[in-house]
């Protein structure tokens, strides 16, 4: 029986492109990164911006989106998935997102 691959849920050539510019502030920088994985699953991200949070998340991106195209490699993407329960994580002083 020949089993049905699974479609990769991050695409290596997306065809569509978008632009990506996100705002500051810490709620969104704990959204951000699911988004930006979400937004990889349709786009290739051509421009890539931000202040303050929104500017780590954009490099995040940034280095998702250039692994994906140097490498043909969605690991970044991957891992910019499973960020928010990193950050949300037991440690000494609460959790690690409020260690920082």
């Amino acid at each position: 029986m020949n089993a049905t691959p699974e479609p990769d849920p991050f695409p290596l050539h997306p065809e569509a492109a978008c632009n990506l510019i996100m705002k500051g502030g810490i709620a969104s920088g704990v959204i951000y990164p699911r988004l930006i994985s979400e937004l990889a699953r349709s786009y290739r991200f051509s421009a890539i911006g931000g202040t303050s949070a929104g500017a780590i998340a954009a490099a995040g991106a940034a280095v998702a989106e250039l692994r994906r195209q140097r490498d043909h490699d969605t690991a970044g993407f991957e891992a910019l998935t499973r960020l928010p329960e990193e950050l949300a994580k037991p440690s000494g002083r609460g959790n690690v997102l409020l260690s920082l």
